[in-house]
């Protein structure tokens, strides 16, 4: 990597597929979010839910409220 690329910042895509996870997505996106607090990288989240019966599409909306970096899709 040359020194004109490396002052730029990196930016990160977390993509997590989501099946029937009911409250998971809180706590891992709670855990990313302190993790990815502590370094110099920009950052999303893209969660997709793969056609739950659950809650977990609800969940995904509810957290893209509150969080601007965050992305759903549901199938």
């Amino acid at each position: 990597m040359n020194d004109a690329r490396r002052s730029e910042k990196e930016f990160l895509s977390v993509v997590m597929p989501l099946y029937r996870e009911g409250s998971h997505p809180r706590t891992v996106l709670a855990a990313v979010r302190d993790t990815l607090a502590t370094v110099n990288v920009l950052y999303e989240f893209v969660l997709v839910d793969d056609a739950s019966s659950d809650d977990t599409w609800a969940i995904i909306k509810e957290e893209a409220k509150t969080c601007q970096m965050l992305r759903g899709s549901s199938a």
